[in-house]
């Protein structure tokens, strides 16, 4: 079981669950912390709050280990680019030249998650965050002086929009995510199904108010104008709210009219697995429940960390090893300046010598010219033999995939295949039944088979013509499924 505690804004988030390709959330704590403890993720004063986190793992029993957090801080630098296919190592030296620009007093660590990746050449779209060194140690030393074991502490922003894009892009195609958190709203576009921007600001009015919904519809409108401002050829279809009532939707989707935004407007529906956790409270909370889902170690700020210690390890190693050589190439010289006095004394041997010496020369150019040829071809076959098995982990959504979610639906609602994306494993279809209460009874269902990491629906429509619900449903097919039946 592990905890994710989220540091965003005063109320603080915290899920227990299992963590995983496959999340599930066990419980959901939204707490106020005393007022001005915490400010835009920052402990502003660490005896009261430090009392807080204390009372809240006493009276709910949480676990001291295996906690997770995940941190939002205007500290945080970030950048989406293009990197190509290289090493873990590799990248985050190539991270490291792209945040030169950013003048930081101390030394950063970073963490990253791919976006995107080119089939073709295998570049890669990542968005890479940097954070003061301290700060990330800051928050390690503050937990364990409250006798809480921090595992990983993860950037909020990659974290919530990889996310929220596994369960949303493969239905939605050009949307904004907006997350409602008290008075902090947060705004996560994406574009094709890729995650492309994200914006959060802080309203003054009161949540629930048409003012703070006016001020919410306006953050998008701002995002509009980015679209146009970065030559975006693309309008925002969709609106997906969490940490919003049900009756915000209406009103909200009015106001978008007011400001000229022809877009649909649902409510995020979070199935967790738990629900107790299915409701508002796990809806405000995604940001924390976004911890559950492990992206890898690359997207953690301690893991990184880590391995830039091993890296200093290494160049200490080799420095060690370059001043042992230094002294042997010494003890060389002082050889060969020996043997040298002895060869002049002996002027043919001498000159035989050399004339072996400039033979050897070619030699070793030719060495070191294959060595790294040899090198480089290495670092190709790797690339080849890697491509080859991420491939070989893509689930296929066969008829023998599509016979369990039929099955699922027999005597409920007919199912109509729209998309499958073997790179994320996302199967988008639509259930059409007569009767959309049950809904929640079918995704339970699916979501008890093993095949699927995740299982939810995004909305519905009325069809007219069939007189049925078009019920979306978005399942995420786990690594590998029905590969060995296809093979």
């Amino acid at each position: 079981m592990s905890t994710i505690i989220n540091l965003a804004n005063q109320t603080v988030h915290i899920v227990t669950g299992t963590r995983g390709a496959k999340p599930r959330a066990e419980h959901v704590y939204n707490i106020d912390a005393p007022e001005g403890t915490i400010i835009n993720g920052m402990i502003m004063d660490q005896g009261s709050f430090a009392e807080f986190i204390k009372d809240i793992w006493k009276h709910f029993g949480l676990p001291a280990k295996d906690v997770y957090l995940i941190v939002t801080s205007n500290k945080i630098a970030s950048k989406r680019f293009e990197v190509p296919q290289l090493s873990k190592r590799k990248t985050l030296e190539y991270i490291d030249r792209e945040f030169q620009d950013n003048q930081r007093e101390e030394e950063g660590v970073y963490a990253y998650t791919e976006l995107s990746r080119d089939k073709r050449s295998g570049n890669r779209t990542i968005y890479a965050e940097v954070a003061d060194k301290s700060m990330i140690k800051d928050y390690v030393e503050f937990f364990k002086g409250c006798g809480i074991e921090i595992k990983e502490v993860i950037p909020s922003t990659s974290n919530l929009s990889t996310f929220v894009g596994k369960r949303l892009a493969g239905t939605y195609k050009n949307f904004v995510f907006q997350l409602s958190d008290g008075n902090v709203i947060t705004n996560i576009l994406f574009v094709d199904g890729v995650f492309m921007y994200n914006t959060s600001q802080r309203l003054f009015h009161d949540k629930g108010t048409l003012e703070y919904i006016e001020d919410a519809v306006r953050s998008i409108s701002n995002i509009r104008q980015f679209m146009k401002a970065n030559h975006i050829e693309a309008d925002i279809e969709n609106v997906i709210l969490a940490g919003f009532n049900e009756y915000d939707v209406n009103t909200f989707g009015s106001t978008l009219s007011d400001f000229g935004i022809n877009a649909g407007v649902e409510m995020y529906r979070p199935l967790y697995g738990n629900t107790a956790v299915e409701k508002l409270e796990g809806s405000s909370a995604v940001g924390a429940v976004s911890g559950l889902a492990a992206n890898g170690p690359e997207s953690g700020f301690l893991s990184n960390m880590s391995a830039k210690k091993e890296q200093k390890k290494e160049d200490k190693i080799l420095k060690n090893g370059l001043i042992i050589s230094g002294i042997v190439a010494a003890v060389l010289i002082v050889v060969a300046a020996v043997f040298a006095v002895l060869s002049i004394k002996a002027g043919r041997d001498y000159a035989v010598a050399k004339s072996q010496s400039d033979a050897l020369k070619p030699q070793l150019l030719t060495y070191v010219n294959t060595k790294e040829e040899s090198s480089r071809l290495s670092e190709e076959y790797a690339n080849v033999v890697g491509t080859g098995e991420r491939i070989n982990t893509y689930p296929v959504c066969d008829d023998e995939i599509v016979g369990t979610i039929e099955n699922a639906t027999k005597g409920y609602a007919d199912i109509y295949i729209k998309a499958f994306d073997a790179e994320t494993g996302h199967v988008d279809f639509i259930a059409r039944a007569g009767d959309v209460e049950k809904i929640n009874v079918y995704i339970a269902k699916l979501a008890e088979e093993d095949i699927f990491t995740d299982v939810s629906y995004v909305g519905y429509t009325y069809n007219e013509a069939e007189e049925k619900w078009d019920i979306n449903v978005s399942c995420t097919l786990a690594e590998g499924v029905g590969r060995e039946v296809s093979e």
